[in-house]
């Protein structure tokens, strides 16, 4: 076996292999080993290689001899057999396909570079500029029985949660307004656009507003208190009976 690889591998001198090579009872293995480094050679450099070919091949290889001695070939048989369902099985998983939200108030698109627990406004809004690079009206809800929860910010957005009477409410803020543009389900109201889905949409300024969470009657109340924050912000936004009517 220890001639046979060191044939295979080339340590042997000229005048070892020629006297290996005119031997007639090493002229079996010398050939068969060749044959083997050929078949493993071509697994290597073959994407795809159903194992029952690698087996049929290596079969061929044995033969019964006067002395048997192919022990030493079911161990490398075994490797590249292994070698070639690896080929087979494991692959590389291919990219998942970007997925569009099914809703478009999902403003989160992938995690928030920044987050706040029991925020303050004011801090909030700072972070939000920093982080984000855009500035958010004041709508600290505190005076509308709003408490806020949590902010989650993004690359390109703001999430401001809020509790309103045990509901959970999020106050998503971007200047992309890309889902209230491709939203087919935008209703016109008193010359303001809103968008209704299962939450309610709309822009004002440079901004787009996504308000989603709590039942209707508590998004319609949360809705009308962002109003009048925003109105006594000096920000106008028609008028809260026409937010109201368009939420019916």
């Amino acid at each position: 076996m220890d001639r046979i690889q060191d044939y295979g591998d080339g340590r042997l001198s000229p005048e070892e292999r020629a006297a290996m090579e005119k031997d007639p009872s090493l002229t079996a293995e010398v050939d068969a080993f060749a044959e083997y480094r050929r078949v493993v050679s071509a697994v290597g450099q073959s994407e795809f290689v159903p194992l029952s070919r690698l087996e049929d091949k290596l079969a061929t290889l044995a033969r019964p001899t006067r002395k048997p001695k192919w022990g030493w070939l079911m161990v490398p048989a075994a490797a590249a057999a292994a070698f070639a369902v690896t080929l087979f099985v494991v692959r590389p998983p291919a990219s998942p396909p970007v997925v569009a939200a099914a809703d478009p108030m999902e403003l989160e698109r992938g995690a928030p570079v920044a987050e706040m627990d029991k925020p303050e406004f004011s801090l909030a809004r700072g972070m939000v500029k920093q982080t984000a690079g855009f500035e958010v009206p004041d709508l600290d809800l505190r005076s509308k029985g709003g408490t806020l929860a949590s902010v989650r910010i993004g690359k390109n957005w703001a999430a401001f949660d809020y509790t309103m009477d045990k509901e959970r409410i999020s106050l998503a803020v971007s200047p992309d307004d890309t889902p209230l543009r491709n939203n087919k389900g935008v209703v016109e109201m008193k010359g303001h656009k809103f968008m209704m889905g299962k939450g309610i949409g709309w822009k004002h300024g440079n901004l787009a507003y996504y308000l989603k969470g709590g039942s209707t009657l508590d998004l319609r109340k949360f809705m009308a208190c962002t109003i009048c924050c925003m109105c006594e912000g000096k920000v106008v936004l028609g008028t809260q009976q026409s937010v109201l009517v368009a939420m019916r």
